[in-house]
């Protein structure tokens, strides 16, 4: 191999394979192109939510109920950010699992072919759809733990600003009206979630105070068991007088316009100068490697 390369020749060896860089660059951003258009577009609807912030809430509930029960040595456990708790619940197989079934996006993920722009509607595969079209059917069986993975990898995610709080929930989807629809079911199904962990703990603990204080003797120790359940029956009341439990919608869920991605045009170019550059490199590649002497015998 010669350790110096002939520009002239070099070039002479790239003009001769202009024609066949030119092909191949094309069938690559066409294909590429193609593809795009046979998968179709996916547009993501967005919405910013904060943790709600209230000093006469349940905060503020909550740390009384844990002064009042150590004073009456009652075991009473810590209380979590509930901004933190919702959050891990986003992001449970449990929650994750109730609400694909609930609100019938279960098809949306396995059946969901295409989005008909022009009429707004969502084209299924109807052989993996019940007679209704409503659900899957009962023979395309469906792990949850792989639902869980495809609605965390492919269709769900958000951010925490760690500075601010504030989050930004994301849903991707064909349709930016379906996606735009979903999200919202997201942001009241895990309000609702929360409202009614509170709730249940709330009556819970009621029941066990009820039943306790009619056993209590000390006047003292019984009138902290009616503050107690008053405490208790308070932060009950609240879960129910407010919509946005444990999020406050700043920004709501809009429908997108622009799909995610590179336009058409954009990606074809990009694809045939990436494709270019490939193909161009392989021959001079080809023309460093091989004796200057014998490239000529390269097809």
């Amino acid at each position: 191999m010669n350790d110096e390369i002939d520009l002239k020749e070099y070039l002479k060896f790239i003009k001769s394979k202009i024609y066949r860089i030119l092909l191949f660059s094309f069938i690559i951003c066409l294909t590429g192109s193609l593809y795009k258009g046979y998968v179709g577009n996916f547009y993501v609807s967005t919405s910013l939510i904060i943790p709600q912030k209230d000093n006469n809430s349940s905060d503020f509930i909550d740390s009384n109920l844990g002064n009042l029960a150590s004073l009456a040595r009652i075991n009473i456990p810590s209380e979590t950010d509930k901004s933190d708790v919702a959050l891990e619940i986003l992001k449970s197989k449990k929650f994750i699992d109730n609400f694909l079934i609930k609100r019938g996006i279960l098809k949306d993920i396995f059946a969901l072919n295409s989005w008909n722009k022009e009429s707004n509607t969502l084209v299924y595969d109807l052989e993996l759809l019940d007679k209704d079209s409503i659900r899957l059917i009962d023979s395309f069986k469906i792990s949850n733990e792989k639902a869980h993975d495809e609605w965390l990898d492919n269709i769900f995610n958000f951010q925490r600003d760690s500075k601010t709080g504030f989050i930004r929930l994301n849903i991707t989807h064909r349709s930016p009206h379906r996606a735009e629809e979903i999200l919202d079911w997201l942001i009241t199904d895990l309000n609702n979630e929360m409202r009614d962990i509170d709730v249940n703990e709330a009556e819970l603990s009621l029941n066990f105070l009820y039943n306790g204080v009619s056993e209590i003797t000390n006047i003292r120790i019984k009138e902290i068991y009616y503050r107690l359940i008053e405490s208790y029956t308070e932060k009950k009341m609240l879960a129910f007088s407010r919509q946005d439990y444990v999020f406050k919608v700043i920004d709501p869920p809009a429908v997108s316009e622009k799909p995610i991605g590179l336009s058409f045009w954009i990606l074809f170019f990009t694809l045939f100068f990436t494709g270019f550059g490939i193909i161009f490199f392989f021959y001079s590649a080809i023309f460093y490697i091989f004796d200057n002497k014998n490239f000529k015998d390269i097809d």
